[in-house]
């Protein structure tokens, strides 16, 4: 127990904050509005249920696939929906692994490939340091050379936090409102123009911590500080990787340089002995040169 926090609002790219909104059966609507503001009209979601998180692999040895949510919608389509909040080895192949998994168990034995779409929805609170910079990036099957789309059974979304608008009135679409509250739910309050606007009532008050029983605070509180500890420690290490590699590089440029400077005197000396100069002459000038540099 870690207790006591002081948010009015939970922290919604927690564990637990992220789980409670877009994850719970009796606030589905919160996840249809999420999808359906990402879509942009090219799908409407009416219904979704909610899935088995966990997926075991059929080799007792074999690695578990733990979604933060997973659901299928009214026409069978598959989403999976997560929050990252560091870029961490594997990401990527993580969020392809999971995907994949979401694919194999809709076939029996003996039955057709015919498959439901599966979207993976990866919210980042930073960029991707593979894709552009924008606020959502998608990626589907593609023929590399002329781009031409082979599938869209398998579609990737990509949606930065890093890009959200840092003030409320510069976020114009349903998509950028919601993903502002995701990142900044944490330090708002009952004064905030979102909050007054009542226009998100149910997500503040899904995040309100005076709503919240204490075995939910609990958790809560939990969950916040061990992302905070997660992240402090992938910071040090990136922090100490960088360093490492800094003084690697510079190891490498005084080497480079001592290298530079042999090959330097070595064409000098050739160079006098060529115009005739003696050793004495030859010795004093390299010794003059050694001096000056020091």
């Amino acid at each position: 127990m870690r207790l006591p926090l002081t948010h009015t609002f939970i922290d919604i790219r927690t564990d637990f904050g992220f789980k409670r909104l877009f994850g719970s059966p009796k606030r589905a609507h919160i996840l249809m509005r999420f999808l359906n503001a990402l879509f942009e009209g090219r799908m409407v979601i009416t219904e979704v249920n909610f899935k088995d998180k966990e997926m075991l692999p059929e080799d007792p040895e074999g690695k578990r696939t733990i979604y933060d949510v997973y659901c299928t919608t009214q026409n069978g389509h598959h989403f999976i929906l997560e929050m990252q909040m560091l870029e961490t080895k594997n990401f990527m192949k993580r969020i392809l692994f999971y995907t994949s998994d979401a694919i194999r168990t809709q076939l029996l034995s003996g039955e057709n490939y015919t498959i439901q779409p599966v979207y993976s929805i990866v919210i980042t609170d930073f960029d991707l340091s593979q894709l552009p910079k924008r606020l959502v990036n998608e990626a589907v099957f593609m023929e590399r050379n002329s781009c031409t789309v082979v599938s869209e059974d398998v579609i990737l979304f990509f949606v930065s936090l890093n890009q959200v608008s840092k003030a409320w009135k510069d976020c114009h679409s349903e998509l950028e409102r919601l993903l502002y509250l995701v990142k900044n739910m944490r330090t708002m309050s009952k004064k905030s123009e979102a909050y007054k606007s009542g226009e998100y009532k149910e997500i503040f008050d899904a995040a309100e911590c005076d709503r919240m029983a204490n075995e939910e605070l609990v958790a809560y509180s939990d969950s916040y500080w061990r992302m905070l500890e997660i992240r402090e420690a992938i910071n040090e290490a990136a922090e100490k990787a960088a360093k490492e590699a800094a003084e690697k590089a510079a190891e490498k440029a005084v080497e480079k340089g001592r290298k530079e400077g042999i090959q330097e005197n070595a064409q000098r000396i050739l160079n006098m002995i060529k115009d005739g100069c003696t050793m004495d002459q030859i010795y004093k000038d390299l010794s003059h040169l050694t001096n000056h540099n020091e």
